[in-house]
């Protein structure tokens, strides 16, 4: 009997996982944590697809507004290589439609995406205060899509060759933020390794502190260490 009530529960919550995960179509929000250079909202289309080998995750990206025609927004793709190591390769690509099998072609990045991405994908963290209101739906599926992003770990990221640099190279942006609590998972090997955060990653860093997402549920900051935190991205 308990197995069959086990059976009875199962199958409906994993048809409902699938459905989350596999949900062809894609997931407009307005970002969280991007902003244009005059502080007015970016809105991101997005949809991934799996493989056996690879996940695609691929994104269009607006920063006039969301009722431009979308064909005209920026495109980005990241392509996760499932093997070990586990990659993410970063690429900019021309506007066009949101298409897994026509990617066209590679431009140059807008920006450095090692300022944001030191471990590949990124929870993708919609602003509910903002413009576009998400289905329930919508929210789960989000939050089915973030579990898959977790599930990666640590994941080297990789660049095409472009004028705009992939990550700065000097020894300043590059110097690793020691903290105790956050080399915990921020280092780039062992158990829940998720990449050594560095001085260039000041704006996530800032940005994670101020909105409590991090540390995690059940982690905290001293004081010691919230300074240590606020010298090394410069406010202070």
């Amino acid at each position: 009997m308990l197995g069959r009530a086990i059976l009875f529960i199962g199958l409906p919550l994993g048809a409902l996982s699938l459905s989350l995960l596999f949900d062809p179509e894609p997931i407009t929000i307005q970002s969280q944590e991007s902003k244009t250079a005059t502080l007015s909202p970016v809105f991101n289309r997005i949809n991934w697809r799996a493989g056996a080998s690879q996940d695609i995750w691929i994104m269009q990206q607006s920063h006039s507004g969301r009722h431009t025609p979308h064909e005209k927004w920026d495109r980005i793709a990241m392509v996760i290589e499932k093997g070990a190591p586990r990659t993410a390769t970063f690429y900019q690509l021309s506007p066009g439609h949101l298409s897994f099998d026509d990617l066209g072609p590679k431009i140059d990045y807008r920006a450095a995406c090692l300022m944001c991405h030191p471990n590949g994908p990124r929870a993708i963290r919609p602003d509910t205060h903002g413009e576009l209101s998400l289905s329930m739906w919508n929210r789960m599926r989000l939050f089915a899509w973030n579990i898959r992003i977790k599930s990666y770990g640590r994941v080297q990221p990789q660049s095409i060759p472009s004028r705009t640099p992939f990550r700065y190279s000097s020894p300043a942006a590059n110097a690793p933020l020691l903290v105790a609590a956050c080399v915990r998972c921020h280092r780039d090997g062992g158990l829940l390794a998720r990449g050594t955060l560095r001085r260039q990653n000041f704006l996530s860093i800032g940005f994670m502190i101020d909105n409590h997402i991090m540390p995690p549920f059940g982690l905290s900051l001293s004081e010691k260490e919230r300074r240590e935190i606020e010298l090394f991205i410069g406010r202070s």
